[in-house]
């Protein structure tokens, strides 16, 4: 872990809108996923001039942050932040079923490769 991933991982929860607008996080193998309160509360531009922040964009109810490799090191920081236990769950007030949200996930998880898979002839 680097030194500076602590203040990323402050400066992530911060410019999301804190610790309490975060509903879920979770991440994949380059992005930090959350599931947010209120959208509105995002500063996209701070955001994106973290350092270890590729990219940031919002995308099927969720909120991604491209890290690339690190993203476990800041997931665990950011963790580590909040809490390890069960954030508050917002199934209720979306109306959202779990199956729906799971498989939401998953989606999101394997989008990225179909290109790839697609060109390796699978």
């Amino acid at each position: 872990m680097k030194q500076n991933d602590k203040k990323s991982a402050e400066d992530i929860i911060k410019y999301v809108g804190g610790i309490e607008n975060i509903s879920s996080l979770t991440h994949c193998v380059t992005r930090l996923r959350f599931v947010l309160k209120d959208m509105s509360k995002i500063s996209q531009k701070n955001i994106e001039n973290i350092p270890v922040v590729m990219k940031a964009l919002e995308t099927s109810g969720q909120y991604q942050v491209v890290i690339g490799p690190r993203v476990t090191d800041i997931y665990e920081l950011i963790m580590g932040e909040i809490g390890n236990e069960p954030l508050e769950s917002d199934v209720t007030e979306n109306n959202e079923k779990i199956v729906d949200k799971i498989m939401s996930t998953i989606s999101a998880i394997f989008t990225p490769y179909i290109n790839i898979l697609a060109a390796a002839g699978c």
